[in-house]
């Protein structure tokens, strides 16, 4: 009897499988573009295997994407602005640890410095020389020549009487103006 109701299952099934093979597949009728999508894929199992590998690729690259955006949030947390004192501070931290090379070249810049400051101040005064001699030359007398201390003293007073005269007739020019 087990036999028998073994072969009369088996023979019910075998048919069934026959009828769903042979029968022409009718999609069922329904308004929503979801389910006909479904009654598509279930049609053809093959694009249904693509669909999902894409589908896994789009979801890697998205998660890929929100990984760099908090890698990126967290390295913007991290930075602080520095007041004067401060980053006057860690440059001082940053010479003394500095490489050597850097060092010395910092040295020797700060020797130019100190090098141009009195080159500066004998510009000025050469500069200052030279309205001088140009001023004297104009009066007639030679800066650079050997003199006698009793001329150069008269020479001074001439100077001085010729400065006060020039005064003079600024002061009278400015008068004339107002």
């Amino acid at each position: 009897m087990a036999q028998a109701g073994t072969q009369v299952c088996r023979s019910f099934c075998l048919a069934r499988q026959e009828e769903e093979h042979n029968a022409p597949e009718v999609p069922e009728k329904t308004d929503s573009a979801d389910s006909l999508a479904s009654v598509e894929l279930r049609s053809s199992p093959v694009k249904k295997k693509k669909k999902k590998k894409k589908k896994k690729k789009k979801k890697k690259k998205k998660e890929k994407k929100k990984k760099k955006k908090k890698k990126k949030k967290k390295k913007k947390k991290k930075k602080k602005t520095l007041d004067n004192h401060q980053w006057g501070e860690k440059r001082k931290g940053e010479r003394e640890h500095a490489a050597p090379w850097r060092r010395k070249r910092e040295e020797e810049e700060e020797e130019e410095e100190e090098l141009i400051f009195p080159l500066w101040e004998k510009h000025m005064l050469d500069l200052k020389s030279w309205r001088e001699s140009s001023h004297l030359a104009l009066i007639g007398i030679k800066r650079h020549q050997v003199r006698s201390s009793g001329e150069e003293e008269e020479e001074e007073e001439e100077e001085e009487e010729e400065k006060k005269k020039k005064k003079k007739k600024k002061k009278k020019k400015k008068k004339k103006h107002k």
